[in-house]
C-alpha cells in the first residue's frame, strides 16, 4: 500500500480541528452519575423541607383566618397570661379572684337591676385598698352600680384591646372605661402585632403557666428614691415636645390598638368612655426636673399635658368621650400620689372617682340614681 503523506497545512488543520472539538467537549453540559444522585438528594430534602413546612403554614392561616372571621385571636391568651395577678395572692388587702384579677370573683350571668361597668387599664387603677381604690369608690357612689376591676399592673394598649375581646365583653358590661395614662405608652409593645406569627404566640399560651409570680410585686412603691428616678426616668419622654422614634413608634402602634379596643366594644354595641390619667411626674416639676436629668433631656422643654392632648385629640378622631382627669388633679389640694410612686394614694383616688362619678350618669344607656 502506498504511503500517505501529509502537508504541513493539513497538519495545521487537523490540530485545529481537535482544539475547536476539545473547546466544545467542555462547553457541553456534563451529565454524570454524582450530579444526578446530588440533584435527587436534593429534590428528596425540598419535599421534606415543603412536608414538614405545610402544617405550620396551614396552622398559621387557619388562627389568622378565625382572627379576621370572629374578630378575636386565639392567641390573645399567650400576652395575657402572664399579665394576670397570681390566683389567691393577697394583694393590698385583697385576694386576687379567679380570673387573675384583683377584684371578686366576676358574675357571667347579667343581675337585673344592675349597671355593670369594667374598669380596664394598666398600673394607673391601682393604689389604695378594697375600700379607697377608684372602683370600690365608684360603687359606693350609686347604689345599682357594679364596677368589675379588670386592671393589670404590667399592661399596656396591645393588652387592653386583647382582654376586651377574650374576657371583658363576655362579661356583658353596660360600659367600658379604659384608663390610659402616658406610662402605658411605654409600657406596651412596639413591634406590629399583625407581623408576629399566631401559631408562635398559640404555642406560647399553651407553654405560658397562668398568673406567674411577678405581678403583685412590680407595681409596689419603690423604697429606694435614687432606684425609684432610674426606674421612672425613660417614661418622662412622653411629656417632650419632639419625642424620639422609639416613642414615636410606641405611640402609633398605642393609638391602633386603642382602635381595636373601640371596635370591639362597638361591635357588641357597649360604650367606651377613655379616662385620661394623670401620673406623679405631670403634677410635680421638681420631680420632672429630677427625672430629666437622669435621661439627659431639657426640663424647660417639658410640656406636661401633652400626653392629655394627644389621647384626646385621638379620641375625637374615633368619636369616643374622654375624662381627663389632668385638670382636676391639679385643682386638688394636698398629696395625691403614693410616695416614690407613680400610684394615687387614698386621696387620689377619691379625686378621680369624684370626676368619674359626675360623668356617668351620660355614659350609662340608662341613667343610674345617686346615693
Amino acid at each position: 500500500m502506498a504511503g500517505v503523506s501529509f502537508s504541513g497545512a493539513d497538519r495545521d488543520a487537523a490540530r485545529r480541528s481537535r482544539r475547536f472539538d476539545m473547546r466544545r467537549s467542555r462547553s457541553l453540559p456534563v451529565v454524570d452519575g454524582r450530579r444526578m444522585l446530588q440533584s435527587r438528594r436534593l429534590r428528596r430534602r425540598a419535599a421534606f423541607l415543603a412536608f414538614a413546612i405545610s402544617p405550620l403554614v396551614i396552622a398559621e392561616a387557619v388562627l389568622r383566618g378565625l382572627e379576621l372571621r370572629e374578630h378575636r385571636s386565639p392567641a390573645d391568651a399567650a400576652l395575657l397570661r402572664p399579665l394576670h395577678l397570681p390566683v389567691g395572692t393577697v394583694v393590698d388587702g385583697r385576694p386576687v379572684n379567679a380570673q387573675g384579677y384583683w377584684d371578686d370573683d366576676f358574675r357571667a350571668a347579667p343581675t337585673p337591676a344592675v349597671r355593670r361597668v369594667a374598669l380596664v387599664g394598666g398600673s394607673s387603677t391601682f393604689g389604695g385598698d378594697p375600700r379607697t381604690n377608684v372602683a370600690d369608690r365608684l360603687e359606693r357612689s350609686y347604689p345599682a352600680l357594679r364596677v368589675d376591676h379588670y386592671g393589670l399592673p404590667d399592661a399596656g394598649p396591645r393588652a387592653f384591646a386583647a382582654q376586651l375581646r377574650r374576657e371583658v365583653l363576655d362579661g356583658a358590661p353596660q360600659l367600658v372605661l379604659l384608663f390610659l395614662s402616658p406610662d402605658d405608652v411605654r409600657r406596651g409593645e412596639s413591634r406590629s402585632a399583625w407581623i408576629e406569627p399566631r401559631i408562635w404566640r398559640f404555642a406560647s399560651s399553651l407553654m405560658t403557666p397562668a398568673g406567674d409570680a411577678r405581678g403583685a410585686a412590680d407595681f409596689a412603691p419603690v423604697g429606694d428614691y435614687e432606684v425609684y428616678l432610674r426606674r421612672r426616668a425613660p417614661f418622662v419622654a412622653a411629656c417632650l415636645p419632639e419625642i424620639d422614634s422609639e416613642t414615636r413608634r410606641r405611640q402609633s402602634d398605642a393609638q391602633r390598638s386603642i382602635a381595636a379596643a373601640v371596635e370591639a366594644c362597638r361591635r357588641r354595641q357597649v360604650p367606651v368612655a377613655l379616662v385620661l390619667a394623670p401620673t406623679e411626674y405631670q403634677l410635680d416639676a421638681p420631680l420632672a426636673a429630677s427625672l430629666c436629668r437622669q435621661s439627659g433631656y431639657d426640663a424647660k422643654q417639658l410640656d406636661p399635658a401633652r400626653p392629655q392632648r394627644t389621647w384626646t385629640a385621638y379620641a375625637d378622631r374615633l368619636t369616643v368621650p374622654v375624662i381627663d382627669l389632668l385638670p382636676t388633679f391639679r385643682a386638688a389640694s394636698g398629696v395625691l400620689f403614693e410616695t416614690a410612686s407613680p400610684r394615687w394614694n387614698a386621696s387620689g383616688h377619691a379625686v378621680a372617682a369624684d370626676a368619674i362619678a359626675r360623668r356617668l350618669p351620660a355614659l350609662l344607656p340608662d341613667e343610674v340614681a345617686t346615693k
